[in-house]
């Protein structure tokens, strides 16, 4: 059983991180343009020298400013001084020591360029620009005052000042990698890609080595689209480290993002293997690379891994929630697996983000969803929705003609059919609907007529032979049974040179179970069941055939019940083609079984017939109380919280809905009835609200997620739980709220747990996490009452104890007895160990 504490005197680390780029550097004095400095001052200097080698910092400023005394006009001392400070990150300190300089030596190009990078470091621009500006109208044709010139300007967002200093720098100085470098940085910043592409060109001319060059070059042909020069960019740059991945060395993390611009390109040119490749070194680098995330995971979708994508989009959405695909896929995953309810959650919180094409996919999608859920007035908005941004999407209206005529809106379902079917007269779908409508409005003939108009001319055709067996089993369903044979016989004597255009296998096994019915219902039983169990012997697991041959047993031998069969069987069979007629069957057995305390052999036969009828109530109860006994409480969740909804629907039937496959199959068994259902699955879904509420206890207290932790407990305290349960809701929402801050809730809900039966094992802890919702309200005596409650129990609580010393020791001035409870603590071994140990230390050192 999980549980969980609440301690006090916690502690909390805080973690900062800094990036610094350095975009350019300090200059110092040129060895070979010394000035002639005095002997004495030169002593200093070289002293000064010697202290900084050897990590004296603080003797070395003393020499550099002893030198600076007597020699106030050597630049040196300036330099050095400055750059020993700069070292040491004092920035502060290193420019005053150019400034100083530059009282004695204004116009100095050092002491000016240096002023002007550290003024730019500190963010002091203006004073930065005027450094260099004064460095400038002494030194025209010097390059790296152009260079740093351009970079401040940049920084004042100066761009079209910028661009012009840092060109006349590559102008000045046309063989620099790095001045031509920056100038391709900011062509790119404002827009210019060729030129840009161009700039980096030149830098990779003049010096290979420069991989830096060879990733922007390869980043800025990716977004104008040259793919396979940009390839080309990123091989070159990244060869070494491939190798390095090759032979398992360590890759700096620095490079992550050129392998995610790998990845890009190989997106682009649809290559996914060499794609997920890249996108995998990148998130081994940085495992935060949103985008290559993001990407890897449309690509592991688009190569149906599913189970992956869906781990891959999920990491991405919890570093970036507006990543649309992710929504959409998702939802695209969850309604594959059959979990309808999820599938619509994604889809939802995903429509606001998606571009119009995305969207259409995703309200069909979700229309689809919703339907299997039996979410019929929803599902229908959505379709119309998705209908008022694609009018002419006739596969949407289609479904929505479906729809409503499922739901029983038959004239509305009329329009949306005959409008499909006036736009694509040869829709075959849209025929069938409207055959299908017919028989609910009990309109056979019209039915009839449907049938034979999309017969007429086109027989022949490969795609019409569910039109011919629909037709048959009209016949059937009026008891016309020679018609029904006729054409049921058209469908199996094709020549054998047609034979690609005659129906599959799983059809001919399906007409040949029908024929032996037929055989049977003209009276000869014996050829009958010979068709039917030929058909079984080929396949024994052909569901359609083992029902029939099962109904065919329970028929008396006189044909009394020969009519009500027939009105039966042609429904259900006409629906075989599309789902399995042996869901009522598996349903009926995984019910019985589950009944008889057998769950591990029930959830086979239940998941099937719940795949096949999400909309079956008892299937769903059986399966959330399945779930719950194995202690799955979200599977559990889901399967109640969709009986839930199918109970709240006044249009659903206590089973599975108004389908000729419960009125021929379905056995209904005792306690079955929709209101017995729905109170059943309210109290289960309020256990496993609780259940998981429990269990999630201690993960919430780590990962912060204590709000979810509490709405279950609310949501498991609204129904009606056993009053056991219900202490435990009341202690599992009492600790949520106390680590959410909320003492008085809290201190209200763990007495109220205590007032009733909870558990042995929780009392200590709920008397532990009551005393610190005292502590917290400043109730000291409650607290220590508490405190001593849970060390009393039968199993007394290491936790209290601390606590109660902590109480003792920070509140009640009694720190002799903290002393006895931090070493009773100790010697139970707690976690917190270390910490108490250094407390026992100051009051030993004390008594």
């Amino acid at each position: 059983m999980l549980c969980y504490h609440v301690s006090i005197r916690s502690l909390m680390r805080f973690v900062t991180s800094c990036t610094a780029v350095v975009l350019l550097t300090l200059v110092s004095l040129p060895a070979n343009a010394q000035q002639d400095v005095p002997e004495v001052v030169r002593e200093r200097l070289d002293e000064g020298d010697r202290h900084r080698v050897a990590g004296r910092f603080s003797e070395a400023i003393e020499s550099y400013l002893e030198a600076r005394r007597l020699g106030p006009s050597v630049l040196e001392v300036y330099t050095s001084l400055g750059a020993l400070y700069t070292g040491q990150n004092e920035l502060e300190k290193a420019l005053e020591a150019f400034s100083s300089g530059l009282e004695m030596m204004p116009d100095d190009r050092q002491l000016l360029y240096n002023t002007a990078v550290l003024s730019m470091r500190l963010g002091r621009l203006e004073q930065a620009l005027g450094a260099v500006e004064r460095a400038l109208a002494k030194h025209r044709s010097d390059a790296e005052l152009h260079a740093l010139h351009g970079a401040i300007l940049s920084r004042l967002e100066r761009p079209d000042e910028a661009l012009t200093a840092l060109e006349t720098a590559a102008k000045r100085k046309p063989g620099d990698p790095q001045i031509l470098f920056r100038l391709g940085n900011l062509q790119h910043q404002q827009g210019r890609a060729e030129a840009a592409i161009e700039s980096y060109r030149k830098v990779i001319k003049k010096d290979r080595s420069m991989l830096r060059a060879y990733y922007n070059l390869g980043a800025v042909l990716l977004e104008t689209g040259q793919l396979d020069a940009a390839l080309s960019a990123y091989e070159v740059a990244l060869e070494p480290l491939e190798e390095a991945f090759e032979a398992g060395s360590e890759v700096d993390p620095i490079h992550a993002r050129a392998f995610q611009n790998l990845g890009a390109i190989y997106f682009q040119k649809k290559a996914w293997q060499p794609a997920l490749d890249a996108y995998s070194k990148a998130l081994k680098l940085d495992s935060e690379l949103t985008a290559a995330l993001y990407n890897q995971g449309f690509i592991l979708f688009t190569l149906e891994q599913l189970e992956a994508a869906e781990q891959t989009y999920l990491k991405a959405l919890e570093l970036d929630r507006e990543l649309p695909f992710a929504y959409l896929h998702l939802g695209l995953i969850e309604q594959r697996k059959g979990a309808f309810a999820a599938a619509a959650r994604w889809l939802q919180e995903g429509l606001p983000r998606l571009d119009e094409a995305s969207r259409k996919t995703a309200l069909y999608t979700l229309a689809q969803s919703q339907e299997a859920l039996g979410q019929s007035t929803e599902a229908e908005a959505s379709y119309r929705e998705l209908l008022e941004l694609a009018p002419e999407d006739t596969v949407s209206r289609l479904a929505l003609g479906r729809l409503l005529r499922r739901a029983g809106s038959l004239e509305l379902a009329r329009q949306e059919l005959e409008s499909v079917s006036a736009a694509n007269p040869e829709s075959l779908a849209a025929r069938m609907e409207l055959a299908a409508l017919a028989q609910q409005q009990g309109r056979v003939e019209e039915q009839k007529r449907l049938f034979q108009e999309l017969l007429e001319g086109a027989g022949s055709r490969p795609d019409m032979w569910p039109v011919r067996l629909n037709l048959a089993l009209v016949y059937l369903q009026e008891g016309a049974l020679s018609e029904a044979k006729l054409h049921l016989d058209a469908l199996t004597r094709r020549p054998k040179r047609q034979a690609t255009v005659a129906p599959g296998a799983q059809e001919l096994k399906l007409i040949a179970t029908i024929q032996g019915l037929l055989d049977a219902l003209e009276g000869d039983s014996r050829k009958g069941r010979g068709r039917i169990a030929e058909v079984l012997a080929n396949d024994p697991g052909f569901a359609a055939a083992a029902d029939i041959a099962a109904v065919l047993d329970a028929v008396t031998e006189d044909g009394a019940n020969r009519e009500d069969l027939v009105s039966t069987m042609s429904g259900t069979l006409a629906r075989s083609i599309g789902r399995t007629v042996s869901a009522a069957a598996a349903a009926n057995l995984g019910q019985v079984l589950w009944l008889e305390g057998r769950d591990a052999d029930a959830s086979p036969h239940l998941d099937g017939a719940a795949e096949a009828y999400p909309q079956w109530l008892s299937v769903r109860v059986a399966l959330g109380a399945i779930a719950l006994g194995e202690r799955r409480y979200a599977d559990a969740m889901a399967e109640l919280e969709a009986a839930g909804e199918l109970c709240a629907s006044p249009t659903q039937w206590v089973l599975i809905g108004a389908d000729p496959v419960a009125n021929t199959f379905l056995t209904v068994l005792p306690g079955q009835d929709r209101e017995a259902l729905c109170e059943a699955a309210a109290k289960r879904l309020a256990s496993a609200r609780l259940g998981a509420a429990f269990e999630g206890l201690r993960p919430a207290f780590e990962n912060g997620r204590l709000a979810a932790v509490r709405q279950l407990a609310d949501q498991a305290l609204v129904a009606e739980l056993a009053e056991g349960s219900r202490s435990v809701a009341l202690y599992v929402r009492g600790t949520a709220q106390l680590g959410q801050g909320a003492f008085e809730a809290a201190r209200r809900d763990l007495s109220s747990a205590l007032q009733g039966p909870l558990p042995a094992a929780l009392r200590p802890l709920a008397h532990n996490n009551l005393g610190v919702a005292h502590l917290r309200l400043e109730d000291i005596a409650a607290a220590r009452s508490s405190f001593e409650a849970a060390r009393g129990s039968r199993r007394r609580d290491s936790e209290a104890t601390l606590n109660l010393g902590i109480l003792l020791d920070d509140h009640a001035n009694e720190p002799r007895v903290a002393l006895e409870l931090y070493r009773e603590y100790l010697q139970s071994g707690g976690p917190r160990r270390s910490e108490v140990a250094s407390w026992v230390e100051r009051l030993e050192k004390i008594y």
